[in-house]
């Protein structure tokens, strides 16, 4: 009787024990910092890019912009992108991060780097001196400031085609940044800012889609390694200059891209961190695109995807060949189809899963898709 009770008691011990350690954090990560969690089985985030002026690059985001978009998508977005060029010096965007975290939005933050100024001009940071440690402190600053937050931050490092397009036509080139320069310059900007506490931050591999010459033809060779990354992403678009290409449809397009990560990775989440067309009639319709890129998101065609985010732009004359127009507010039937899609689908989230105590280390983010069901 003596030793079943003390059975019962080293059995109460060890459970609690095991709580306290779940709810303290680890060493990784621990437990005043915050993160995002990925949303519950058969939900998905709902993120948008809304920019407030005509540049898709460094253009500033208000809430003015995002809550003219979650107006008429009716649902309210969980991050909102920001773009953060580092060609003159890694600088933190504290104005930005803070207006968007305050109105309870999680920030996710595009470093790009240009392989040059939109003048020509050659920018002061390269990915050469990145890699051979010349910015360290400054990439250091950046992480020291992510930490302040103090609440979670999604952070990629660009390898988007709107940085390298105008490079490779511009100066007859066929190549972008080698994919070993690539993976050590993400690596050790990972690695200084996490030594600097930046532990509240998902890192995001681009898995960008571009009709680009000279595009790589394997993102893979591009992979820092898993354990470097926590989401993989996807941008995919139709068409972005009028009469510039004929585009095929989103799902045909990503169920390609979503064979290519999984031959990376069989586990990690994955978002579509950009999608949008224009309407470019007779060769692509906006809303015919744009209906089967939600249909096929939200019917779980894809089940390792656990959010999405429209580019929600319109540039005005952003190309000497057209109008450059992807807002859904200044189309009602585009408007209709996020509605029915976005909107009215309790399962399409906009409140993110945020945690600050307890919050589970990064490698726990991974999960098998098997553990993904969509709704009854």
């Amino acid at each position: 009787m003596h030793k079943r009770r003390v059975n019962r008691y080293l059995i109460i011990g060890i459970i609690i024990i095991l709580f306290a350690i779940s709810v303290s954090g680890s060493g990784l990560f621990p437990a005043d910092e915050s993160t995002l969690l990925p949303p519950g089985a058969g939900s998905m985030y709902h993120g948008v890019y809304a920019p407030e002026t005509d540049s898709l690059i460094e253009s500033r985001v208000s809430l003015e912009s995002i809550r003219s978009y979650e107006e008429a998508v009716l649902k309210p977005v969980a991050w909102t992108l920001l773009y953060n060029n580092w060609a003159d010096d890694p600088v933190f965007l504290p104005d930005q991060v803070n207006l968007i975290q305050e109105a309870g939005i999680v920030p996710y933050i595009k470093i790009a780097i240009p392989v040059e100024h939109k003048n020509g001009e050659d920018p002061l940071v390269t990915w050469q001196e990145l890699v051979s440690g010349v910015h360290d402190e400054s990439i250091r600053e950046w992480g020291r400031d992510a930490a302040s937050v103090h609440y979670p931050l999604i952070v990629e490092l660009s390898l988007s085609e709107l940085f390298f397009e105008s490079f490779r036509i511009e100066h007859d080139k066929e190549e972008s940044i080698n994919p070993i320069l690539y993976r050590d310059v993400y690596k050790r900007i990972i690695t200084l800012t996490e030594e600097e506490g930046a532990h509240n931050i998902i890192w995001v591999f681009p898995m960008n889609i571009t009709d680009t010459p000279g595009s790589p033809d394997n993102l893979a060779q591009y992979y820092p390694g898993d354990e470097y990354i926590d989401w993989m992403g996807v941008s995919v678009y139709g068409a972005r200059i009028p009469g510039h290409l004929t585009a095929p449809s989103f799902s045909d397009t990503f169920d390609e891209k979503y064979q290519e990560i999984s031959a990376i990775n069989q586990n990690k989440p994955v978002i579509v961190s950009e999608f949008g067309s224009i309407d470019d009639k007779p060769d692509l319709d906006q809303v015919s695109w744009a209906r089967d890129a939600l249909r096929n998101l939200t019917g779980y065609r894809w089940p390792r995807v656990i959010g999405f985010g429209w580019m929600n732009a319109d540039a005005g004359v952003f190309e000497e060949d057209g109008h450059f127009d992807l807002r859904v507010e200044d189309n009602d039937e585009l408007r209709g189809v996020f509605v029915q899609y976005v909107g009215l689908n309790d399962f399409i989230l906009g409140t993110p899963d945020i945690r600050g105590e307890g919050v589970r280390v990064k490698e726990s983010l991974d999960y098998s898709p098997d553990e993904i069901l969509g709704p009854v």
